[in-house]
This record gives structure tokens, sequence and C-alpha cells, in this order.
């Protein structure tokens, strides 16, 4: 396809209204000449601004947002179908045409007249345009994707437009196609960034009835409009809050991103967003340093972009409302607006170290649903601008005044006047099983008269139980993370365990363990849990909002696995864990096996070669050989689930000695991913579900996710699969265990890195000093006492998409 560098003048990008015209206001047309000429030009239209608590006109866009790298034209005639090109035109202009922006010279497209046959006039004739687009391979380098069109460039790689299948191929023939389109470009790492062409702009212009001879001197403006919206957030921190010693409280941003980020975005503007969930991403977020918020100083800004998503209401907020909530100001109605969110809104995610004027700690998590208003407003659309202006109130549960607790999330322990609710990280529940404890205190300690009513709300109570822990006769000692909680997410726990949906505390310190059930599907959900506390002189009631993630889906040799979006021994789960010094907070991860443990130094299974079923016993199943691809057998093997393993692995710890709040950190990789079955009462399992992938099901895994998690590409990550010893001293080649290391993997350079050996000596199976290429860190043979990252997956059993 010809890249075309036409007109000349000076590179800039107008801005105006959209133009219905062939000439430009006020431009009047010359009788035909020799040099006559239609130009296009493209004019980006400005943002359309939404604004929390002000309206201002057009929202002035940056250079990077207003700058058209590679501009594609596509040509049809009234019908719809591609103009035809003139053979004999010198200027060899085509129905679809490419051309290259970025040179400072050049600011518009001359249309000769002689471009098409049969074609006098431009009347009827549709010109798409579609600025910046790129293709969906990470990989590529963006500087010549060409869409896929039939006549024109029919290896294009710009080709999954179709709505509802990501994957499949589709090519355009005709303008239908293009209206049609779902565009899916490379998914950005960085989503304060643009994508790499630029920001993607589309327009459609169809030429009206008129002088639009193509004989004739004329310009017509095709007003391109960005794809995406820009978010700009201002947070400012207001705890009014200061100790005898002046300290105020500060917030350590150290993420933020947006919750349900649409991967792609269709050409023409549609009134509700109805993605399939691939198309979708529950949460991308970006690291960030030094942004530091101190209470009552200047606000701070945190900038994004994103496709649009528009969403509807589920519920009027009017019927929800309490009564003192209904005549309220914007900034209490706010907190409600999740109780009407439908299914996959947009809303801003941060996150950060709270430290309030005591000098105490927390962990804290903020979003707020984007729209156009505060209130019931969900929709995220293109061209526009979101301006969000957040003042947090603080963790303020000492002397008062207010309700600070704001419904969007603003933080995650949640403050009343005469009661303290200390939650932590109740929006990260993974899609396996969920224990979440919640510690009640009555700051009030003079009046007896103090009550909480916790009850969980609608049809959550399907899927979340809850028990009421006392603290009577409790020591200040025995409150210990993890204090009360059962021992076991029971196959029946929901059931015939813990069977409560409410439940009341009378004493300060009274603990809520809130049970939630696997989600076993690929679509997040939320429970809202209605917190009311009452005493003779004052009551508050105010709800918690309990979000769960759904299954995150990939393929392997065929079959569909489940992976699990939380990596919950880096998390904090219980208030009363310190962060540091407790046995299921390990940031850095786990080992493979424990030092000192037997799987650390153990052969899984004798080793297989190519004669080997002639001379038993090699001739039964050999894990170190076969569990490469299937870490569910391998996990079978190590804990005694076959039949076939008459040897029992003596000292390897069984599943059930994992509890849910355990005096010590996991002794292996592998028990850990195996913990997140449900059990039997006893602790051991019945149907082994969740389980630590073999190595080529982890570097499947690690492929359909890296651009999603950074981590893996930064991190090594443990298989279930054993490491080896090449062996080249017989005269058939074999491959020996070596038992004292395991396979892990990264992403590399868009792949993953070698875990297993490279071969070509000739030591013995228990060498333990034998080296080679692969080894940790330069690749991921990795001594089993390494402490590495870790993600569990699930079969495809019982899940519903």
């Amino acid at each position: 396809m010809k890249i075309y560098h036409i007109l000349s003048g000076i590179a800039t990008a107008v801005f105006i209204a959209a133009g219905y015209g062939c000439a430009s206001e006020g431009m009047a047309v010359p009788p035909e000449d020799t040099g006559a000429r239609i130009m296009l030009t493209p004019k980006v239209v400005e943002m359309l601004p939404e604004v929390v608590a002000a309206r201002s006109d057009e929202e002035p866009k940056t250079a990077a947002e207003k700058k058209i790298n590679r501009l594609h034209l596509f040509f049809f005639d009234k019908d719809g179908n591609f103009l035809k090109e003139n053979p004999d035109c010198e200027a060899d202009f085509k129905a679809y045409t490419v051309i290259d922006m970025t040179s400072a010279e050049l600011d518009g497209v001359e249309v000769p007249k002689d471009a098409f046959t049969g074609q006098q006039t431009l009347e009827g004739v549709s010109i798409f345009a579609v600025a910046n687009p790129i293709c969906d391979d990470p990989a590529c380098n963006h500087s010549g994707c060409m869409f896929r069109v039939e006549g024109y460039s029919p290896d294009g790689d710009i080709c999954h437009g179709d709505s509802g299948d990501p994957d499949a191929e589709t090519t355009i023939t005709c303008l239908d196609d293009l209206l049609a389109w779902y565009y899916r470009p490379a998914e950005r790492q960085d989503i304060t960034e643009l994508p790499a062409g630029g920001m993607p702009m589309v327009a459609h212009y169809k030429a009206p009835a008129g002088d639009c001879a193509l004989g004739h001197s004329g310009q017509i403006s095709i007003d391109l409009r960005a794809l995406m919206a820009r978010v700009d957030v201002k947070v400012r921190l207001e705890a009014k809050q200061t100790s005898r010693d002046r300290l105020l409280p500060t917030l350590r941003v150290t993420e933020y991103g947006v919750r349900n980020m649409p991967l792609c975005v269709p050409f023409s503007a549609v009134e509700t967003t109805d993605l399939p969930q691939t198309d979708m991403r529950a949460e991308k977020t970006v690291t960030v340093d030094d942004r530091e918020l101190v209470d009552g100083q200047e606000a701070t800004l945190f900038t994004y972009y994103t496709y649009e998503n528009i969403k509807q209401r589920t519920r009027n907020p009017m019927e929800i409302y309490p009564e003192e909530v209904k005549n309220s100001g914007e900034d209490v109605r706010q907190r409600w607006k999740p109780l009407v969110a439908p299914d996959n809104a947009s809303a801003i995610v941060m996150r950060g170290l709270y430290v309030d004027h005591q000098g105490m700690s927390y962990d804290a998590r903020f979003s707020v649903y984007l729209g156009s208003d505060v209130i019931d407003n969900f929709e995220v659309r293109r061209n526009h601008c979101y301006k969000n202006n957040i003042v947090i109130g603080g963790l303020d549960y000492v002397s008062s005044t207010d309700n600070v607790f704001m419904f969007d999330a603003r933080v995650n322990v949640t403050t009343f006047n005469a009661m303290h609710l200390s939650v932590v990280n109740e929006r990260f529940l993974d899609a396996h099983w969920c224990v979440l404890p919640m510690d009640v205190y009555f700051l009030d300690k003079s009046d007896a008269s103090s009550r909480c009513t916790v009850t969980i709300l609608g049809d959550a109570a399907d899927w979340v139980r809850l028990e009421h822990v006392s603290s009577e006769g409790m020591g200040e000692s025995d409150f210990k993370p993890g204090w009360g909680c059962r021992d076991y997410f029971t196959d029946d726990m929901l059931q015939n365990v813990v069977t409560a949906t409410t439940a009341q505390v009378n004493r300060s310190r009274d603990r809520i363990y809130f049970y939630v059930d696997e989600n076993a599907s690929t679509r997040p959900r939320t429970a809202f849990v209605e917190v009311k506390y009452e005493s003779d002189s004052e009551s508050y009631t105010d709800t918690l909002e309990l979000d769960q993630y759904g299954l995150l889906p990939f393929t392997y040799g065929g079959n569909t696995y489940y992976m699990e979006t939380v990596e919950e021994y880096t998390e904090h789960y219980d208030p009363l864990d310190p962060f540091s010094a407790t046995p299921w907070y390990q940031p850095e991860g786990l080992p493979y096996a424990a030092e000192g443990s037997t799987l650390a130094v153990y052969e899984i299974g004798t080793s297989s070669y190519i004669v080997g079923t002639l001379f038993p016993p090699r001739s039964e199943w050999k894990p170190f050989n076969t569990t490469t691809a299937n870490g569910l057998q391998m996990v079978r093997y190590l804990f005694n689930y076959d039949t076939y393993n008459t040897r029992a692995i003596e000292g390897v710890e069984p599943i059930a000695d994992r509890k849910i709040y355990s005096d010590r950190s996991p002794s292996s990789a592998v028990q850990y991913a195996c913990a997140f079955n449900k059990r039997r009462a006893d602790g051991s399992v019945e149907n082994l579900y969740w389980f630590l992938p073999g190595i080529s099901e982890l570097e499947a895994m690690l492929t359909a996710y890296y651009n999603q998690f950074p981590s893996f590409a930064e991190n090594f990550y443990w298989s279930s699969s054993a490491a080896k010893n090449p062996n080249n001293g017989w005269s058939i080649s074999e491959e020996r265990e070596n038992m004292w290391r395991a396979r892990a993997t990264t992403i590399r350079n868009n792949q993953t890195v070698e875990s297993g050996g490279q071969g070509g000596n000739s030591a013995s199976s228990n060498n333990q000093d034998y080296s080679d290429s692969s080894d940790y860190p330069n690749g991921g043979r990795t001594l089993r006492t390494q402490k590495l990252r870790v993600r569990a997956i699930r079969t495809a059993d019982g899940v519903v998409q």
C-alpha cells in the first residue's frame, strides 16, 4: 500500500465543530482550472468535559492527544461499496489509502479530480477515516500496521474486528464492515500513556448534495473524535485530625488504575457497552512512587486513558437511600452509588498506606465509580474527559462528629461516630473460597446500650455466610490473627456449618467472620453487607461492599484452565496482623519445598527412557517425565491420591495440615496451591480442583496474562515439575531427575525462559553439583528451597462462564 506525502503547508491540528459542506465556511468555490483539487483536512474535535461539581465548555487536548501519526482513509460509493480507482490517475490514488502524517509539511490530503472511475462528484460518497490504529500483537513495533481489506491488503494485521469473537479474523469488504468493526489494539502496559500508535480516532463523513465536483477546488473537514476517554483524578486528604504532638495523617498512594476496563471499542458509537468477558480487564493498575498526600495540603493529580464503557444503573437510588440521605448533598449521596452500579461498570481504584494521626498504619484501598455525575450515571464515553475531585475524610473514629465512611469505597477500615469496624482488603477476595475477619470496636465504653447488627443483603446471602465470635473471657494476649476462625472451609460450609446471614454484636472487640464461597465463574460479583449501629441515644446505618474476582481462563493442550487473581501470601488480611513476622505473609514468595523438609531433597520419580518399557520397573508411570504438562497428576502423586503410588512419600506434609489460619507458612508451593480446595471435616480433600500447574501449563498461563500482570515478567513462578540432569553417558540418551531442583519460569522478551536442562553432560542423576545454562536466575532450573512467586490454577470442572 502506497504511503502518500502529498500536500505542503504547516502541520497543525485545528479543532473545530463538525463541518457538513464541501467548502469551508466563507470559502468560495472557484471555477474549474487545471490545478483544481479537493482537499481533505483532518480536524481533531476537543474532548467533552464531565466534571463532578462544575462544567466548562471544551476540554483542551494535549499535544500528544491531538497528534495524527498515520491516517487510514476509506472511500465508498452511495451503496457502501469501495469506489473504483482510475488506472490512468497519475497519483495512483486508492479507495483504501494510508497517509504518513508525521511530516512537518503535511496538513491535508489531496483527492485528484481523476482519482475514481465514473465519479465526477463526491455527492453521496462516504469517507471513513481512522487515525493511529495499531494491531493487537504486543511484539509489533506498530510502524506499518494495515487493516485487512479485500483487494488491497489481504494480509493486513489489523483483522480482529468481530463484535463477539476476539479471535475471529475479519476482512473489510464494504462500509458496513467498518461501521460494525470492533477495534482491538495491543493491550497497553501503562494505562497512563496513550497507545503505541497515538490516540486512536475515527470519523465518518458523507458528502451532501451540492457543488462537490472533483474538477473544482474545495476543502472538506474530516472531524476526528477520540475512541478513548481521559480520566483525571484529583485527590485531597482532609481527615481534620491531629495528635497532641501535631502528627498529621498521610496517605502514600502506591498504585492506581481502573476496574472493569474495556480492551476494545466499536468504531460506531453505542448506547450500552456489551462486551464478552475476554474483552474486559477486571482491573488494570499502575505502580507509582512518592505520591504522598498530607492532611490539608495540595491535591495530587492522577491520570489514565480508557476505552468507553457505557453502563446503565440497575436500581433507582431513591428506592434505597435512607430518609436522612435523600435530601443530602452529592458528597453524601455518592457514598451509595455502588448500590445501583451494574456489572462491569468502570471505577477508579487507588491503593496505598494510610497512616493516621496516632501513627497507626492501614493498607487502604479507595474506589469511585465513574460517570457524568456522582449519583447514578455509569457512562464513560469516548472523546470525553472525566474530572473527579475526591476528598478523603480519613479513618477518623476518635472525636468523630460525622460519618466519614464513603460508600463508593473510600477506605477499607470503616468508621462510625461511636463504632469502629476494622476489616482489611475487603476488595481483594479471590475466586476460590475466602474468609474475611472484621473486628467491631465500640468507642464509647460508657454506653452499655451500644449494639451493632450486621446483615448480608440480597442474593449475596446465597454465597456469603457470617459467624459471630464473642470476645467474652478473652485476655489481651488472646487477640491474635485468626482467633475464632474455623480450621477448614468444608464442602458443606454454607449449608451445614456456617449458615447465618445476620448477627448482632453487643460487646466491643467481638469479631465477625465472612465465609465467601468459591466463585466458579469468570464473572466477578459483589456482596453488600448492611452494618447498623444503635444505642439509646443514636443510630447509624451504612454498607460494606465485598467484591470477589472471577476466574481467569487460559488454554493449554486443547483444555481450559483457570487462574487465581491474587497471590494471598503477599497480602494482608487480618486487621490484627502486624504486616511482618507472620507465617502467612510472605511477600518474597514461597519455596517449592521448605528447607529441611523431605520434599526439598527427594527423587519424586525414577527416570524413563526409550527402552524403558522393556525393563521393569520403568514400565510403570513416572511423574518426573510425564507431569510437565499435567500439574494435577503430579499433585495427586505427591499427596498419595493415586493407587499406583505404592511408595507414599514419607514426610510430605498433607493438605490437612494447611488450615485457614495456620501457625506457620506453607511448607511448599504445592501445598499452598492445593489448600484452596474445599475440605472434608478432617481437612482432607475429596475433589482436587485447585493445584500448582505443571511447567507447560505454567508457560501457557504466563504467556496469556503477562500483559495484564507485569509481575509475570518481573518474577519467576514455580511449577510442580521436577528439574532434570541430562545424561548422555549411555548409548541411548536418557534424562535423570535432579532431586534438589524443580522447574520455574518467567517472561523475558515476550517468551518464557528455559527451565529444563540443555544436555551435553554425563552427570549422574544424584549429582547435586551438576550445573546447567538454565539454572536460576539465568533460567528456571531452581533449587527447591528458593522462594519464588506462586499462582494456583483450577480445572474446568463445575465452572460456568
